[in-house]
């Protein structure tokens, strides 16, 4: 199951109470991009959140989020970090004598293989499709040897509390600045405004 972030914890309602004099032709679209747009900055941020411990390249995050927009009859946007496997060769691995060593946080580790499982070795870059990935020996299996490794993913960053808190924290203090910007494009458009 994927890990999201909802926006409806932003205080949408009571912008829409501070419009209430406005027909719904110029609230309700001010309403869905407002909401858009505190979803792109929210993701945004969610990826630098992420970038701080995981030592990744900034595409192979933003290929884990999916975003649902809101629309008309649905002003509620989500944020989903999908449980996307992301692979060992990602953390720049290094072969050593002990195995397979990678950079996730800051610091080397040596890659753990699952239970049962014999050391850990690292492809050459060189040696085609498989070149630069990370691979475990398989015990008893005589027709696949050998298994792909997986690093941590990005999934448990985006799930932490610390980042929820800072997500949820940026969408309410942009929340009443974005939709009075949003607000008077539409009403200005539809007359209401100077």
């Amino acid at each position: 199951m994927p890990v999201s972030l909802s926006t409806g914890g932003a205080d949408l309602r009571g912008l829409r109470r501070l419009a209430r004099e406005y027909p719904a032709k110029v609230v309700r679209p001010a309403m869905v991009r407002t909401v858009n747009e505190l979803t792109r900055n929210a993701t945004v941020e969610a990826r630098k959140q992420v970038r701080k411990e995981r030592r990744l390249k900034a595409r192979d995050i933003k290929n884990t989020f999916r975003i649902k927009k809101a629309v008309a009859r649905d002003p509620n946007a989500v944020i989903t970090a999908l449980r996307i496997p992301i692979p060992l060769a990602r953390y720049g691995p290094r072969q050593t004598k002990r195995g397979v060593t990678y950079n996730a946080t800051g610091k080397r580790e040596l890659w753990r293989p699952k239970p049962g499982h014999s050391k850990s070795f690292l492809v050459p870059k060189g040696a085609g499709k498989a070149g630069g990935h990370v691979f475990t020996r398989k015990p008893g299996s005589k027709r696949l040897p050998i298994e792909k490794a997986f690093g941590p993913p990005v999934w448990t960053r985006f799930a932490e509390e610390e980042v929820q808190k800072a997500l949820n924290s940026l969408l309410d203090s942009r929340a009443e600045v974005v939709f009075d910007r949003n607000f008077r494009f539409y009403a200005r458009r539809a007359g209401f405004l100077p």
